[in-house]
């Protein structure tokens, strides 16, 4: 089974994960934005998307590294590892929302909208608990 680990920045306009598959191979997943990553579950399925297409067509991929990453693919549970990574994605967002609260307090009010709500559709704002 694959391992997920969130990767960590001072920069915060940055965000990633770092998988690491059954064979003990690591791939990385770094995004640099100001805007959150919305929506929040397709940026998700986009990021593992663009991580398996990756392993299986980056220039100098021999077939011997295909059979190797088809192996780790096959093994993981790709449903769930998307799972994860949308949670690390909602905790960026949560993140990015608070710094653009605090870079810029009328945001929300100037928009009539929130930046982010929590899975109940409720808003979140920078003194809101996010539960997941």
């Amino acid at each position: 089974m694959a391992q997920l680990h969130m990767l960590e920045s001072d920069d915060p306009l940055v965000g990633g994960f770092i998988v690491e598959f059954p064979s003990g191979t690591k791939k990385s997943v770094v995004w640099r934005q100001a805007a959150l990553v919305s929506p929040a579950l397709e940026g998700a399925k986009g990021f593992v998307s663009a991580l398996i297409d990756g392993m299986l067509n980056a220039p100098g991929t021999t077939n011997d590294d295909r059979r190797v990453h088809l192996d780790d693919i096959e093994r993981t549970n790709i449903p769930s590892l998307v799972a994860s990574v949308h949670k690390i994605v909602r905790d960026w967002n949560a993140k990015r929302a608070e710094a653009l609260y605090a870079a810029n307090p009328e945001h929300q009010r100037l928009m009539n909208a929130p930046l982010l709500l929590d899975h109940t559709g409720k808003p979140i704002t920078p003194s809101t608990p996010v539960l997941h």
